[in-house]
């Protein structure tokens, strides 16, 4: 009777502990993935899972991409060596953004879990995946928020391309702030680079590929309330500024935009 009951307690406690580390490996937590690069992938399926639920129709995927690929990719996509995510959208044509046909995977590598200078925090990881990435691949599909975008300007300029697809999707990572924990690193990380972004509207080049009335549209569309009540925002008798993260420079906001 003795033998049989601890040959229970055994076996019982073997299934506990079954369960437990499978609990681990279906949901391991942010720090185990961090730690752990087999478990990275069963993570970010965990993130979807928690913060999106069902896949949009424009999200196909979310993958990560190993230590052992990540460079061959990298190098495949012309992408920088500290990125830390990429929205893959295929070799659409431009004509094809916001006509619900783009259909989206994101990428994840592995500067996400190991790169402290950039993401310090589970929170800081999930705003860069579900607000920042997935705003990609919504824009993508359903087209740039209050932008009309032109079918027909296929040579559109990189940079300015870039930088209305960077604006965009920056500002829904900072509008996550107010539900998500944030790092301080992280928030000052983000809101530089939308105002690096930001002050490129005011470089003469766009002009090359924006008409002058497109550019003043779209300083006062990304102008932002937390703009205004940052370091950035200058008050001057002839009107308002901000000040170009880059190199210091004042530029002078439309005049929409003195109230």
């Amino acid at each position: 009777m003795k033998k049989s009951t601890r040959v229970g307690l055994i076996g019982t406690t073997v299934l506990a502990a079954g369960v437990f580390l499978g609990n681990i490996v279906y949901s391991p937590s942010f720090y185990l993935a961090q730690n752990f690069e087999c478990l990275r992938n069963r993570y970010v399926q965990k993130v979807l899972r928690e913060e999106v639920g069902k896949l949009p129709e424009y999200l196909t995927s979310a993958e990560y991409v190993d230590s052992a690929e990540e460079r061959r990719f990298k190098n495949k996509h012309g992408l920088g060596e500290l990125t830390l995510m990429f929205t893959f959208a295929g070799r659409q044509d431009p004509e094809d953004i916001g006509k619900r046909k783009i259909k989206s995977t994101v990428y994840i590598f592995p500067g996400a879990f190991v790169d402290e200078d950039l993401i310090q925090t589970e929170e800081d990881f999930r705003g860069v995946l579900v607000d920042h990435e997935k705003a990609h691949a919504e824009h993508y599909f359903d087209g740039f928020p209050s932008i009309k975008w032109d079918p027909q300007n296929r040579d559109m300029d990189p940079k300015a391309f870039e930088m209305i697809n960077e604006l965009s999707a920056l500002r829904e990572e900072i509008k996550g702030f107010d539900r998500r924990k944030v790092s301080r690193n992280r928030a000052v990380i983000t809101t530089t680079r939308y105002m690096t972004y930001y002050s490129s509207l005011w470089d003469p080049e766009m002009e090359n590929y924006i008409i002058p009335e497109g550019i003043e549209k779209l300083k006062v569309l990304f102008f932002e309330d937390w703009i205004r009540r940052s370091n950035v925002f200058v008050q001057k008798g002839d009107g308002n500024y901000i000040v170009n993260p880059k190199n210091g420079e004042k530029l002078k906001l439309p005049d929409s935009l003195n109230h």
